[in-house]
């Protein structure tokens, strides 16, 4: 019999209002984390992500990740990143994709959207929402990239993936190549 994980957000020790400690209640038929104070109640949604699939020669443009405090260092995922609070999805792709890479991409059509959950140790852990775009491209410069969150840029065939790829992306990739 498997056992259903429990997610709970990262760092959510305190009430956001009013700063009492947050315990667990039952409420809506799952533990969350509730003020007993202020009746805040924390519904640990996920956040929104985006990701970019460029493709060229039907090669997908992957970067290793490099980053040691952020989650999946050491694997190639595609390029993408969290939304700002303010930014339509389409730009949030178009800026993560520049930052990382340093390759303007225009945004086209969504290819998938679905859920990744991350888990780390004791009561932390967070789920986001990935939204996979095709991008395309006018120059592509593999030497450009920023450094402090990525160790490596390159395109890699549906035959020669990289085992370790991050986030549930060797899925979509998959798939989306195999369509071509």
């Amino acid at each position: 019999m498997t056992t259903k994980r429990q997610f709970f957000e990262v760092d959510y020790y305190y009430c956001p209002r009013c700063k009492n400690e947050l315990k667990f209640k039952l409420i809506d038929g799952k533990k969350r984390l509730h003020c007993q104070r202020c009746d805040f109640i924390f519904y640990n949604n996920p956040k929104p992500v985006v990701s970019g699939l460029l493709i060229k020669n039907k090669e997908v443009l992957l970067i290793k990740r490099n980053d040691k405090k952020a989650s999946f260092y050491g694997y190639w995922s595609l390029p993408g990143g969290i939304l700002e609070i303010d930014e339509e999805p389409k730009k949030g792709l178009e800026r993560e994709f520049a930052e990382e890479t340093g390759i303007a991409v225009r945004a086209g059509k969504i290819i998938n959207g679905y859920l990744i959950k991350h888990y780390q140790t004791g009561r932390q852990s967070y789920a986001s929402v990935d939204i996979v775009f095709e991008v395309g491209a006018k120059k592509i410069y593999l030497n450009k990239f920023n450094q402090k969150e990525v160790s490596k840029i390159d395109f890699f065939s549906i035959k020669n993936l990289p085992k370790k790829i991050a986030f549930g992306h060797k899925k979509i990739i998959i798939n989306y190549l195999n369509k071509l």
